[in-house]
């Protein structure tokens, strides 16, 4: 019966150790966050469609290998599509590790009304 105990503790400690939190350190996640008072039925970043983000609330993190150093989204509310953030011609550099949320908030300096920047989490 001891033997059996034993067994079962090793096994058990063998996969909580090997359960560790996913820490992103050979990849990116990202979340998008709505600090707006906008309900937008579509939200796309770094060519990946979030989907339908409610005002003030945030979406679930996505795996990516890596993300476009200028945070950038393209929303639609309505029967609008408005475009945040900064734009790049040139060069692109890219985010290769990390866990980060893209929050998009109301600008009114913005040709859009709004902004976004990335938050590392």
């Amino acid at each position: 019966m001891k033997k059996g105990l034993f067994l079962l503790l090793i096994c058990t400690s063998g996969f909580l150790v090997n359960c560790k939190k996913d820490s992103a350190s050979d990849h990116v996640l990202l979340r998008i966050q709505n600090k707006t008072e906008t309900n937008f039925t579509s939200v796309v970043s770094n060519s990946h469609e979030f989907g339908n983000i409610n005002a003030n609330t945030s979406s679930g993190y996505v795996k990516f290998d890596q993300i476009v150093e200028n945070p950038t989204a393209f929303m639609v509310a309505g029967n609008d599509t408005l475009v945040c953030g900064l734009y790049y011609y040139d060069y692109i550099g890219f985010i290769k590790n990390g866990k980060y949320t893209l929050q998009i908030y109301p600008d009114a300096a913005a040709y859009s009304g709004y902004s976004c920047k990335y938050i590392k989490d």
